[in-house]
């Protein structure tokens, strides 16, 4: 065992012990088991979202696409810093809720007094989540194998990473992820920060010369396309992945508790969670006007949109030619969360009936 395997197997190590023994002292019931009894403090609860939401795509597609494609990777600041503004009026509401109410799930919030309602909800998380794992599992491989110096593979490394996570996951639940939470996010803080500063003045001399050599290399690439991955494509693209940050199943139940290729999937993936907020945004007024055939209705067209899309590879341009340049650039998710939109009202319209008007399922907010 070489240097770079020992710290690998003392680093699964620590994250095991860690998420094993986050369940002592407590009688795991189900309420503590998916949302910590409610209990967690607010830098538990921050590092908890933290760890769920900044993970391999933070060291691989996100700078693999910088790498790749330039200025576009600036949407990944926008979102990042207008979803956590979304949150400020976002998550209260949903947390007092949940709370009061016992919630222990995304489709439990979600169900409208409707159990097909909250199944179709649970699809659409684990549908998306599918992307959304493979290029965590694919990412982590890529690490540790390249850790290891390719001494391990990277099929090896998505194995042991994978039964180590669930297994303390399946015994501690969600305070196994929190205390494991702890840990990476203090490494991943260490190495981006000293990665972030060293590089650029280790063999630029700073991050302005930095910047300036790479324009010299490569002029244009550090500014939006003209068409593509213009203006547009960047201002639709950030707009879509703020509404869907929190509907990924992990990262709203975490509320309860008090490459290119890389990229394409979890554009893929936001563009599918997404299509739930038009009914948690509805469900959050006072007087819900949205009927449940209609919320279940909206959430298959935009969904089925999503699929259609991501299979044939569609874009905005493709499916609408006529029009103008800078909208043909818009995010073709866009698409399915209009279509999204216009069948919750349409089909509301249809179904809701005089007489049961404020009749569906009150959020206090």
């Amino acid at each position: 065992m070489n240097s770079a395997h020992f710290f690998i197997f003392g680093i699964l190590v620590v994250a095991l012990g860690l998420g094993l023994r986050a369940r002592r002292g407590k009688d795991m019931s189900l309420e503590q088991w998916s949302v910590g009894g409610r209990g967690f403090g607010t830098l538990i609860v921050f590092l908890l979202m933290a760890g769920e939401i900044f993970t391999t795509f933070v060291f691989l597609g996100g700078s693999g696409f910088a790498y790749g494609k330039g200025a576009a990777a600036f949407y990944l600041l926008g979102y990042g810093s207008l979803c956590f503004i979304l949150s400020y009026w976002l998550l209260p509401p949903i947390w007092r809720y949940a709370k009061e109410k016992g919630l222990l799930s995304q489709p439990d919030f979600f169900e409208y007094e409707s159990q097909t309602l909250g199944d179709v909800v649970a699809v659409v998380g684990v549908v998306a989540l599918i992307p959304y794992l493979v290029l965590q599992l694919k990412g982590l491989g890529i690490i540790i194998n390249v850790a290891s110096y390719s001494s391990i593979s990277s099929t090896q490394g998505i194995w042991v990473g994978a039964i180590i996570v669930a297994l303390y996951v399946f015994v501690s639940g969600i305070h196994g992820s929190a205390w494991t939470a702890v840990v990476k996010d203090i490494l991943v803080m260490f190495v981006a920060v000293f990665l972030g500063l060293y590089l650029p003045y280790h063999y630029y001399g700073g991050i302005g010369p930095m910047f300036e050599a790479l324009n010299q290399a490569k002029p244009g690439f550090l500014a939006l396309a003209p068409t593509g991955q213009s203006t547009t494509w960047y201002a639709s693209t950030v707009l879509l992945s703020t509404l869907g940050f929190y509907m990924w199943p992990h990262t709203f139940t975490a509320t309860f508790g008090g490459g290119d290729t890389i990229v394409s999937l979890l554009l893929m993936a936001y563009a599918f969670v997404t299509q739930l907020f038009p009914v948690l945004l509805m469900s959050l007024r006072k007087n819900n006007p949205v009927t449940r055939s209609a919320a279940i209705v909206r959430i298959v067209v935009g969904e089925a949109t999503v699929a259609w899309v991501s299979l044939t590879k569609s874009t905005v341009g493709a499916l609408f030619p006529f029009l103008p340049s800078p909208l043909q650039d818009l995010n073709v998710g866009i698409v399915a969360l209009a279509l999204n939109v216009i069948t919750l009202v349409f089909v509301t319209l249809v179904t809701r009936k005089p007489e049961s008007a404020g009749a569906q399922q009150v959020r206090e907010a």
